[in-house]
């Protein structure tokens, strides 16, 4: 392979057609702005796991409407607010919160 590539011609710079040409250094902004930058950012870290909750809220509600006494989401979130409500209720000896 070396061989081969020292066989090639060698093309001499004064023989080569044509002119160069020197332009002046151009500035070019290749950052984006910082807003513009944090919005993306927070977009990318944010809509994957949302839109995984939203499916697995969906497959659950779907699972609730086919089935007989699978709760709902929302009939666990009233739940799950009552309860957080007053934790540590007594209603009687069977019947208490988290204590």
């Amino acid at each position: 392979m070396k061989q081969a590539q020292r066989k090639q011609p060698v093309v001499s710079v004064d023989n080569a057609p044509g002119e160069v040409i020197i332009l002046p250094p151009v500035q070019v902004r290749r950052t984006t702005p910082t807003v513009t930058r944090w919005l993306r950012e927070l977009t990318q870290r944010l809509l994957p796991p949302l839109l995984g909750l939203g499916v697995l809220l969906l497959a659950w509600q779907l699972a609730a409407m086919h089935s007989k006494g699978f709760p709902t989401p929302l009939s666990t979130l009233d739940s799950a607010l009552t309860l957080f409500a007053d934790p540590f209720y007594q209603d009687g000896p069977n019947d208490m919160g988290i204590g």
